[in-house]
C-alpha cells in the first residue's frame, strides 16, 4: 500500500473511532455527555480533510465513506446541542429520575423538570 493509501486508511480508522467515541459520549449522563464535542469537533477536521484529499484510486467510495461520517457527526453535534441549551431542565431530570423507583415519582419529576 502506497503512502497516500496508508495515510487514507489511518484517517478512516480515525475517524470511525471518533464518531464512536461521540456516539458513546453523547449517550452518557450529563455533565459528561457533554464531552462528546472533545470527539465531534476533532471528527468534523478528519471527516473535511478527507473529503479534500488528493483523487487517487476507488474515489467515490472514500467521498461516499467521509460524506456519511459528516452527516453522523452532524446529527451528534446536533444532539449535544441541543442537550447543552436545555442542560438545566435536562440534569434536573436525570438527577431527579436516579432517585425516584416508581412511576408516580418519575411522573412528578418529568411535570416538575419539562417546560
Amino acid at each position: 500500500m502506497g503512502e497516500r493509501g496508508k495515510n487514507s486508511a489511518e484517517r478512516r480508522a480515525t475517524l470511525i473511532l471518533l464518531c464512536l467515541a461521540a456516539a458513546v459520549a453523547t449517550g452518557l449522563s450529563l455533565p459528561w455527555g457533554l464531552g462528546a464535542l472533545v470527539f465531534i469537533v476533532p471528527g468534523f477536521v478528519v471527516a473535511i480533510r478527507g473529503l479534500n484529499a488528493r483523487p487517487g484510486q476507488r474515489m467515490p467510495r472514500r467521498r461516499a465513506f467521509f460524506a456519511v461520517a459528516l452527516v453522523l457527526l452532524t446529527v451528534l453535534s446536533m444532539v449535544a446541542s441541543v442537550r447543552i441549551a436545555f442542560y438545566p431542565s435536562q440534569a434536573g431530570l436525570e438527577r431527579c429520575g436516579t432517585t425516584t423507583i416508581t412511576e408516580a415519582g418519575q411522573a412528578e419529576c418529568r411535570q416538575q423538570h419539562l417546560p
